[in-house]
């Protein structure tokens, strides 16, 4: 008898593997989102190419990429397992629900008063705080979302890397958030003061002592994960450099958002439409359809994007909707309260400690 040939291993390693951010299409979008989008913006502000444009490069892809971000946040809102579990508590119950109607009335109140216009009373106070705020909010949702795909590339890749890491990472992303609110006080350019340089000469250590433990990764791997360490480099060389733009000075903080938008779509992508019981809600009968037919569901989210974060300022010929009256104006603030809601929103999202989202989101991104 011949003996028959040996079977072939289906089960040996492969290149990429199968969990969601070790997969080559959603790495080529989020790294190509820098490449191709971040760099080449950032180069243009740099030399004031689009200082006579009435619709900037930068407005439109904020518009499409940056709007349409804030908004995939909400219809887990529509989502039947969701909401049983935003109300399973009095304390979910506040988190959800109380507190972004409190902030709607805040942000609302502050923008129907026109604070700004208040002179140096207590109105004006109060408006000048909780912009700053929002403001800081917002700088922090990025930079915490930078530390959080960081450290998901590195589980996505089944790496093991020291435990300390994860402190310098989120150490170091803390320092860049406290840079950029230096920075945005300042005129929006970087001023060399003693407490400036001392965070950057603390970004600066804990930068290449991260990048040094993950190339010490790299090199100790076999051939078949290295393309899996590699993963957790370049993301943060990337983000480091994006969040360095928004430092040195605040006109290019929106250019470097770049990964940041790509990255949220490509993980809410499966997100928005998992977990679905259409025999049970109405919300969830709505996205299923949208699920066997999600172009429709970006090409309703881009529209309503444009409308929102482009249609006041072409509507008012251009001008800042500040100035505008009406719908032009109060739909401005709609877009505040979006995107400030989204911040604050997002925070609850991603708890993966919480039981609850171990169950339902780990499926999504995690192979078992």
């Amino acid at each position: 008898m011949v003996a028959p040939n040996p079977a072939v291993d289906t089960m040996a390693p492969q290149p990429w593997g199968r969990n969601f951010l070790a997969r080559p299409v959603p790495l080529a979008l989020i790294f190509g989102s820098f490449v191709f989008m971040t760099l080449p913006l950032i180069a243009l502000e740099s030399v004031g190419a689009f200082d006579d444009w009435r619709l900037s490069p930068t407005f439109l892809f904020v518009a499409v990429f940056g709007m349409s971000h804030f908004l995939i946040t909400f219809p887990i809102y529509l989502n039947r397992t969701n909401l049983e579990h935003f109300t399973s508590r009095p304390r979910y119950i506040v988190l959800h629900f109380v507190v972004p109607i409190a902030m709607i009335g805040v942000i609302a109140l502050a923008y129907y008063l026109q604070t700004w216009n208040r002179g140096l009373s207590a109105v004006a106070i109060f408006g000048f705080w909780l912009f700053l705020a929002l403001r800081g909010l917002d700088f922090y949702h990025v930079v915490r979302q930078s530390f959080g795909v960081l450290e998901l590339t590195k589980g996505q890749a089944k790496l093991k890397f020291p435990p300390h890491t994860k402190l310098m990472a989120k150490t170091l992303f803390m320092t860049f958030f406290l840079l950029q609110m230096h920075t945005f006080v300042h005129d929006k350019q970087f001023t060399a003061e003693p407490l400036s340089i001392g965070l950057v000469i603390v970004a600066a250590g804990l930068f290449v002592g991260l990048l040094a433990f993950y190339v010490t990764k790299l090199r100790e791997v076999g051939p078949e994960d290295r393309s899996y360490a590699l993963i957790p480099i370049a993301y943060l060389v990337c983000q480091g450099s994006c969040a360095a733009l928004a430092v040195y000075r605040t006109e290019f903080y929106l250019a470097s958002l770049g990964m940041h938008y790509i990255e949220y779509h490509i993980l809410m992508q499966p997100r928005v439409f998992a977990n679905l019981r259409p025999d049970e809600s109405i919300g969830d009968r709505l996205m299923s359809i949208f699920s066997r037919n999600q172009w429709l569901f970006y090409v309703g989210l881009i529209a309503l994007s444009l409308f929102i974060y482009a249609g006041p300022r072409i509507a008012n010929d251009y001008q800042h909707p500040l100035g505008g009256h009406g719908w032009i104006y109060w739909v401005f603030v709609i877009q505040s309260i979006i995107g400030s809601l989204h911040f604050y929103v997002d925070s609850l999202l991603w708890r993966f400690s919480n039981p609850f989202y171990q169950k339902t989101l780990g499926p999504l991104y995690f192979r078992r």
